[in-house]
């Protein structure tokens, strides 16, 4: 399923696009600043990301390989962890299973975010953690966790909490007080984790946790008072996780399946706790209880996706509640035992098996984005000028761009009128007055073409959704008068991450005005006009 959907090479969503605008268009060095369009990723992964450009061009795979092969990675980890935390060979197995199925995890490794690779160093440094506690006296295994606690904060962000959580599992762990060297071992890894962690933080973290648009986006996603909004969030983390984790969004269970696996988990995590000890608890709860420390403090927003991390500790105290599940069938009947095991595996996998065969059916459709940018570039000719969207110029900019020989003067012209338009490429917030004679300087111009850059609607996207649900007042007089003065006599419209019917009120005030649409298309991923004035 993995290999599928990463060799389909599905066109970038507008946040893939954002991120690798700033991967192609920046050296090394540049990666470690702030990047554009409000955009945020750990600086290895960018780093990675960048070689990988720089070794195989620019192109979805290769800008995608890092997560894919992260997501590759995350599967045998769970098994290990599995084995480790005394989980049978069976429950390794429907462990493995269910990590490989694992719909959201599948969906961040072919998306070009760092989310997928969150869960696999998570599950990296849980392996490491237990096999230390297994052998203690080895000291490589403590150079390995060593090495890998320090670099993991540049290559994942929520590594932070994951380490935090192993050092207080290993405190507690009996076998490392009873080790040789282990106090001073202990120390060390304590020491060379906090100097990194705080060094990314302070250097390369603190700007993107202190921006006034990041609270802004993720505002509703922060475990903080009043009392309402912290029980919402526990109860929408809990349901929609499981139901990112197992079931997957494109097909509809119901709520008490999604009650049941959160029931599941927290009887697997506490007989985990009690079969192993109070430091596996710690391992595999400390990092998600540290994440919501950290929210409280507007620190970290709690999702889906900024707690894929904690996915593989999930599975495996789902997969323990089955497995207590179908202990309480006798000892003897080994026959029935089986069957229970097997049932209840069944039911676990199979919601997975579904999303991800109505994933695969989705991908023999058309790239309808990749279809739309072909069809307007098969229209217009080189002297008419383009609208763009404000919320599509990272889209537009990546797929009208040959990457193998860039105009990198128009690149960076549209970079910096997306820039302009506000953070995150016109996702602005309300202006609260009407909208008046604004974005007459944004046009690029490179050549016999004009591209015409869209100002913000004032409909700003956030984590739980639109601030508002119509663009602010003269929007759409505004941007027909700024259209209409381009019209050559024709002029295009290209629309795609455009919510709420905003085109459609466009088009109707440009038609109010004068002139005609002479061409309409809006079944191709994208929403393609021609205006004659």
């Amino acid at each position: 399923m993995r290999c599928v959907t990463y060799l389909n090479s599905r066109t970038f969503e507008i946040d893939e696009a954002m991120l690798a605008l700033n991967v192609v268009t920046r050296s090394f060095r540049n990666l470690t600043r702030p990047l554009a369009l409000e955009q945020t990723a750990p600086v290895l992964f960018l780093w990675g990301e960048r070689a990988t450009v720089l070794l195989s061009g620019v192109g979805e795979r290769s800008l995608r390989a890092i997560p894919f092969l992260a997501g590759l990675a995350f599967i045998p980890l769970v098994w290990s962890c599995a084995r480790h935390v005394m989980l049978t060979t069976e429950g390794a197995a429907l462990a493995a299973a269910t990590a490989a199925l694992c719909p959201i995890d599948v969906a961040y490794s072919n998306f070009l975010k760092p989310y997928a690779v969150d869960a696999t160093v998570a599950a990296g440094l849980l392996l490491l953690a237990l096999r230390v506690v297994a052998e203690p006296h080895v000291r490589g295994r403590w150079i390995a966790i060593g090495t890998a606690a320090m670099i993991a904060p540049f290559v994942s962000t929520p590594s932070a909490f994951v380490v935090g959580g192993l050092i207080v599992g290993l405190a507690l762990a009996p076998t490392v007080h009873k080790a040789a060297h282990s106090r001073t071992r202990f120390a060390l890894l304590t020491a060379g984790v906090a100097t990194c962690a705080a060094t990314n933080f302070l250097l390369l973290q603190r700007v993107t946790a202190e921006s006034g648009y990041m609270r802004r986006y993720w505002a509703g996603a922060f475990f903080r008072p009043p009392l309402s909004q912290m029980a919402a969030i526990i109860r929408n983390r809990a349901g929609w996780g499981v139901q990112e984790l197992f079931l997957g969004h494109d097909a509809y269970f119901p709520l008490v399946m999604r009650l049941a696996l959160v029931l599941a988990g927290l009887v697997g995590l506490f007989a985990i706790g009690r079969r192993v000890g109070v430091w596996a608890f710690t391992l595999l709860a400390g990092p998600v209880v540290l994440a919501v420390g950290a929210s409280s403090l507007h620190l970290y927003p709690l999702s889906e996706r900024t707690l894929l991390f904690a996915a593989g500790a999930t599975v495996l105290s789902v997969v323990a509640g089955v497995e207590v599940l179908t202990a309480y069938v006798p000892d003897g009947a080994t026959v029935a035992r089986s069957a229970a095991f097997a049932a209840l595996s069944l039911a676990l996998l199979a919601p997975a098996i579904v999303n991800g065969g109505l994933q695969l059916i989705d991908m023999t459709r058309p790239d309808q984005l990749r279809t739309a940018v072909d069809e307007l570039t098969r229209h217009v000719a080189p002297n008419e000028p383009i609208y763009i969207f404000s919320r599509d110029v990272p889209v537009w900019t990546y797929y009208t761009t040959d990457w193998r020989d860039p105009d990198t003067t128009r690149v960076q012209s549209l970079l910096s009128a997306a820039s302009s338009t506000g953070p995150n490429s016109g996702n602005h917030p309300p202006r609260g007055h009407a909208v008046h004679d604004e974005g007459d300087s944004l046009v690029v111009r490179t050549g016999a073409r004009t591209e015409l850059i869209g100002v913000p609607t004032g409909m700003e996207a956030g984590a739980l959704g639109a601030i508002q649900s119509a663009p602010d007042a003269g929007w759409a007089t505004n941007e027909a008068r700024r259209i209409a003065g381009e019209a050559n006599p024709r002029i295009w419209l290209f629309f795609t991450h455009c919510h709420n019917l905003c085109d459609t009120i466009l088009v109707d005030s440009l038609t109010a005005a004068g002139g005609h649409m002479s061409y309409r298309q809006g079944g191709l991923g994208a929403r393609i006009y021609e205006y004659t004035r």
